[in-house]
């Protein structure tokens, strides 16, 4: 399948590595504007943009995805699905309804909705932790699941450990659903369980 890739941390470029070696191709990578950092305030581009440039995809960087253009862009490479991953913003709806939207997400949803999943898991004590790859709908980490699995991290895991062990499940789970996709037999489910949103 041809990919819109949307992400900006760490997190996102590890999966990413991950497929790109999966036989499908990733057409395109969205990414946060680069953003002053250091002492001197400086632009710097994010991790993801980083990796993607080394692999040599595009970058599309818009400052706001409900901008005239935005998606126009983006449609522009022809894909056939967008993927966020560790993307860090709210995709206008009028994005994934033009083409199917996929989010892989670090926790077990509806367990850790939100941007720090993985951070407040470990702060909670908790070593049971897992992925989810969900259909990209309005409301942050709600839609239905595709493939979820559980991931047992180490009790002395630090959140830098756990994103790699995660990244890895997260790439199975994402590459089991695009294969579901293609083929036919991807069944999403809704969420169950009681919500809570990891801030």
């Amino acid at each position: 399948m041809r990919i819109a890739w949307a992400g900006t941390a760490r997190f996102s470029e590890l999966v990413l590595a991950r497929v790109m070696t999966s036989g499908h191709e990733v057409v395109v990578c969205m990414t946060t504007p680069d953003r002053p950092r250091g002492r001197h305030g400086s632009p710097q581009p994010s991790v993801l943009k980083t990796a993607a440039q080394e692999l040599g995809l595009p970058v599309v960087q818009p400052a706001d995805l409900r901008a005239p253009g935005a998606i126009v862009d983006l449609l522009a490479f022809e894909p056939d699905v967008l993927v966020a991953c560790a993307y860090g913003r709210i995709v206008p709806a009028d994005v994934f309804v033009s083409l199917p939207a996929l989010v892989v997400h670090p926790s077990l949803v509806p367990h850790w909705r939100g941007a720090a999943p993985v951070v407040r898991a470990l702060m909670a004590g908790e070593t049971r932790l897992g992925v989810a790859t969900l259909e990209m709908t309005a409301g942050v980490d709600e839609g239905p699941v595709a493939d979820e699995r559980v991931v047992e991290v180490p009790p002395d895991a630090d959140a830098g450990r756990a994103y790699e062990l995660l990244a890895e499940a997260s790439a199975d789970s994402l590459l089991a659903t695009l294969a579901g996709m293609a083929d036919g037999t991807v069944v999403f489910k809704p969420q169950v369980g009681v919500a809570d949103y990891a801030e």
